[in-house]
């Protein structure tokens, strides 16, 4: 989804691949789905409060009605051998997928700054060995973020 909503922000909305991605960015701060958020911010951006109305609705309408159907009809062949071995199949295609998707839009973020992978590591270390809560961590890179690479902060 987030490939198509770039195409629609680079040729409706006049949107570049640097804007894009901080729009990203912030729709990750937001809670829900990633792409949803990226949507109705894009919508918003091209069309005020009906824009985000209008996005939103195109975005998760359109998905309510094919899960819908494809629950239904799942929940009739539940138990065939090829159904079960495709929905196995599906689930590693979608990691497969994840996985790509945040390669790819690691590759376009990252420019060339030791900083960055210094935060994650050390909010990874904060996480895992401290037991520190989610929020705090959030809270602490943020704050380093905007401190190191902002404009007038300090650099990393």
């Amino acid at each position: 989804m987030i490939p198509f909503l770039e195409e629609i922000a680079r040729t409706q909305a006049d949107i570049d691949g640097d804007e894009f991605l901080q729009i990203v960015g912030i729709a990750q701060t937001f809670p829900g789905a990633m792409g949803i958020n990226t949507a109705v911010i894009i919508g918003f951006r091209m069309g005020g409060f009906k824009g985000a109305i209008a996005s939103l609705l195109g975005v998760t309408v359109p998905s309510v009605i094919c899960a819908t159907g494809l629950f239904y009809f799942l929940l009739i062949l539940q138990g065939v051998f090829w159904i079960e071995a495709a929905m196995t199949a599906l689930k590693a295609a979608i990691v497969g997928i994840i996985l790509a998707m945040a390669i790819h839009l690691g590759r376009r973020s990252w420019h060339g700054s030791f900083g960055w992978m210094a935060i994650a590591v050390l909010a990874m270390l904060c996480f895992y060995q401290f037991q520190l809560n989610p929020v705090f961590i959030l809270l602490g890179t943020g704050i380093i973020g905007l401190l190191a690479f902002s404009g007038g902060g300090w650099k990393l």
